[in-house]
């Protein structure tokens, strides 16, 4: 049996034990509490932490909502901008349109008008004629039928006779229109004849010139021989009582070679007799400035763009060979190349176009079959001495060194005969020369000079070759145009390969002060310019490179009007407009961009419509004057629109240089 102590001492362990383990889940759950409660507190301060962390991304949602809200807004802003712009844009070249539009309604409606006008004078003028014919009926007609039938009847046969009378009278008046073209025909082949007859009298005046030189040699060998007929190297000469009769048959087999048919090409025209040596060195402004103050004390008066627009033309010969000067006689077209050759000290060669030249023969010569040598004119020994390997071939003289001189040939009264019958081929040989060299370098450049000679018209034997001239630079060439009605117009081949400086009509002012005829001669030079001097004037004296951008913009800007009004112009003309700019004395390029426009580009537009050009013109002219700064020139343009009111025709009459304008 089992003691009550060790039964006490049992219970009470269990009862230890069961405290303990109470004590223990006790423990457990206040732990496990405590545990969640920190849990709890750490959960409620993460919720709070992502409440505060929600609110500050609203806050910041809300902002960016606002700031795409103005960005939408500020685009919607900027597209009703932009919208607006184009209809303003659009507005404003419907706006320019409607203007042109309006413009040619007002013009047209203007000419309506007029016509109208004149509808209603001539229908006021009938009516007037109707009443007064009623206020002449008889008095006795008062309204009955029969004596209105009696009178119309009578009115109706005077009115038959008078239309059998006027049948009558066109038949004569067709038949008259028939005799007068016929007239006109005859008159026609009449002056062709005499053209014809002109031609061949001056051919007979040469060949009746060669025979007295023939004569006059024949009877120096009769004077040396003394005897009346002789027989000399196979050679019959008879000598009849008059001497014009005179006949020389020579052997076929002593026929001369062409050197000796070129003979007459080693005589040194007058031209070229004068300067024995070069003149001194002198700047080009320097010479230009007293040009100009020695031609107005010679009563010369010159603007002075004239001058310079002269002295550059002729300085870009290279790419434009031809300097016209154009506009009424008597208005100092020839004087001013004479004095400009005379004072520099360049040989000068006055050529009179003939109205019947129709051939290069007229300037070169011809060839005389009769004695058996070339006739050369003046200007074909002028050239003959100038062009170095001709002169070597026939055996010209060269002596004076011709390549280091110059020489002006003048064209006078060019357009007295139509110049493309008998200078094109000329134009054309000399815009194929190729580049322009100095003296002693172009002798390699005429290795390939073939495309640029003119042929020598000879009768060649089988085994020669033919000889050919060459136009070297160093000649010049200048052509004066009266404008009157027995003139022939230049076509545009002969405009685009020419700087066309024309003397419009001088004011009544002008003159009052200019009326005086000139008092001397311009002072002759020393001694000749060397053409070395020359091409270093030539030289470009403007820097294109740093106003290179609005030269290119204004030849674009004048492209565009000119292909507007349907007159554009190519390379050839572009090049020549730079070349001139640069080469022109001074830096400001405006003032020879002024003087291309109205060399060049107006020229074209004459005889133009002014429903085709009007726009043209209308910009050009405001292009002159703000941005090319000429208001004279801009105003000149709107006097040339003026006048083409009337007559729907644009023509342009040439612009009148200040006469004291500022030098650039």
């Amino acid at each position: 049996m089992i003691p009550d102590s060790l039964g006490i001492a049992g219970d009470m362990l269990e009862i230890a034990l069961f405290a303990a383990v109470v004590t223990l889940l006790v423990a457990a759950f206040l732990i496990g509490r405590l545990l969640t409660l920190r849990q709890q507190a750490a959960l409620e301060t993460s919720n709070a932490a992502m409440t505060q962390i929600r609110q500050e991304e609203q806050v910041r949602l809300d902002e960016l909502r606002k700031e795409k809200d103005s960005v939408l807004k500020e685009a919607i802003r900027a597209e009703d901008n932009i919208s607006r712009w184009k209809e303003v844009k659009e507005d404003h070249e419907n706006l320019k349109l409607m203007q042109e539009e309006l413009d040619a309604f007002e013009r047209e409606e203007s000419n309506r008008i007029d016509e109208l006008e004149r509808k209603r004078v001539d229908a006021a003028r009938r009516l007037f004629e109707i009443q007064s014919a009623l206020d002449t009926y008889p008095p006795e007609i008062i309204g009955e039928e029969e004596q209105w039938q009696g009178w119309l009847d009578e009115r109706k046969k005077a009115i038959d006779s008078i239309e059998r009378l006027r049948g009558d009278t066109q038949s004569e008046i067709d038949e008259l229109e028939s005799k007068v073209e016929k007239m006109r025909d005859e008159v026609s082949q009449l002056q062709e004849k005499r053209e014809e007859l002109n031609r061949n009298l001056r051919e007979g005046e040469t060949k009746l010139n060669a025979t007295k030189e023939e004569i006059a040699l024949g009877q120096r060998k009769i004077e040396a021989l003394g005897a009346a007929t002789e027989v000399v190297n196979g050679a019959t000469i008879q000598f009849p009582d008059e001497a014009l009769s005179v006949s020389v048959k020579e052997d076929s087999a002593k026929t001369p070679s062409s050197s000796d048919k070129l003979g007459m090409f080693r005589v040194t025209p007058d031209c070229l007799r004068t300067y024995e040596h070069s003149s001194a060195d002198r700047s080009e402004e320097e010479m230009l400035a007293d040009f100009e103050s020695e031609l107005t004390k010679c009563n010369l008066n010159y603007p002075t763009q004239i001058v310079r627009a002269f002295h550059t033309a002729l300085k870009v010969n290279d790419l434009s060979p031809l300097t016209v000067l154009s506009g009424l006689s008597g208005t100092g077209k020839s004087q001013l190349p004479r004095a400009y050759a005379r004072y520099f000290g360049i040989h000068f060669l006055h050529v009179p176009v003939e109205p019947g030249w129709d051939s290069p023969q007229d300037l070169l010569g011809f060839y005389d079959f009769v004695a058996e040598r070339y006739r050369p004119t003046d200007r074909a020994r002028a050239l003959g001495h100038f062009d170095g390997r001709f002169a070597a071939d026939i055996g010209i003289d060269q002596g004076r060194n011709w390549e280091k001189r110059m020489l002006i040939v003048l064209l006078d009264e060019m357009n007295l005969a139509r110049t493309e019958y008998y200078f094109s081929e000329f134009l054309s040989r000399l815009e194929m020369r190729g580049p322009r060299n100095k003296p002693g370098a172009e002798a390699d450049a005429r290795d390939n000079r073939n495309d640029a000679q003119i042929a020598i018209d000879l009768p060649y034997a089988e085994n020669e070759v033919p000889k050919q001239l060459y136009v070297p630079y160093n000649v010049l060439w200048v052509g004066t145009l009266n404008e009157d009605e027995t003139t022939q117009a230049l076509s545009d081949k002969v405009l685009d390969r020419a700087n066309s400086i024309r003397f419009a009509p001088p004011e009544p002012s002008t003159l009052r002060r200019h009326s005086a005829a000139p008092k001397q001669l311009v002072p002759e030079a020393e001694g000749y310019l060397p053409y070395v001097r020359w091409l270093e004037w030539s030289t470009p004296k403007l820097s294109l490179d740093s106003q290179s951008q609005e030269i290119d913009e204004t030849l674009e800007r004048l492209a565009e009007l000119m292909q507007m009004a349907g007159r554009g112009f190519g390379y050839r003309i572009t090049q020549s407009i730079k070349a001139y700019i640069s080469r022109y004395p001074g830096q400001d390029w405006r003032a020879p961009m002024i003087d291309q426009i109205n060399m060049r580009l107006l020229p074209k537009l004459n005889g133009a419509e002014m429903s085709d050009c009007y726009a043209a013109v209308e910009d050009l002219r405001k292009l002159t004057q703000d941005e090319l700064g000429n208001p004279s020139f801009a105003s000149a343009l709107g006097e040339a629109e003026k006048s083409a009111e009337a007559t729907q025709i644009f023509n342009w009459p040439g612009y009148t240089y200040e006469e004291k304008a500022s030098q650039p």
